[in-house]
């Protein structure tokens, strides 16, 4: 096939396609492999409902399930704060990875206009959301919570 292919082709005309499939490939290969999924959100949407606070002033609040202390995450980047059938904030969240002041496991930063919630460390442990300060803040804590869709 190739004798064929070079015999009824010059090979003035063959290389110049030949470097055009190998860049387009060679383009196509880096920008697979280059890009990451930065989007990591979708790990953590759902309905999540108060579980415990661990932290200043040190003593440990935990609720029974059903409290109706929740937050829901959606995949539109849409925050919501509820208190039973009380919305309590509703805006936009975003989830980048950014060091905090000493190392720590997680870097995922989840920033939300409600003040409450401005910008703390988001993880999964156990499967439980764990929202948490930075750890440069004196006395920060870490608020659990448990799924519930």
């Amino acid at each position: 096939m190739i004798q064929y292919f070079l015999k009824n082709y010059p090979l003035r005309i063959y290389i110049p396609f030949l470097k055009q499939t190998i860049t387009f490939f060679a383009i196509l290969l880096v920008m697979v492999s280059c890009s990451k999924d930065n989007d990591i959100s979708h790990k953590f949407t759902g309905k999540w409902e108060y579980e415990r606070y661990i932290g200043y002033p040190f003593t440990d609040t935990a609720l029974p399930p059903g409290n109706g202390q929740t937050i829901t995450l959606t995949n539109n980047g849409i925050f919501e704060s509820r208190k039973q059938d009380t919305v309590l904030f509703v805006g936009k969240y975003t989830i980048k990875q950014r060091k905090d002041c000493y190392k720590r496991d997680n870097t995922w930063l989840l920033s939300t206009d409600d003040p409450y919630f401005k910008e703390v460390y988001i993880n999964i442990e156990n499967n439980k959301l764990t929202l948490s300060q930075p750890n440069c803040y004196a006395d920060g804590g870490i608020i659990y919570y448990r799924r519930l869709k």
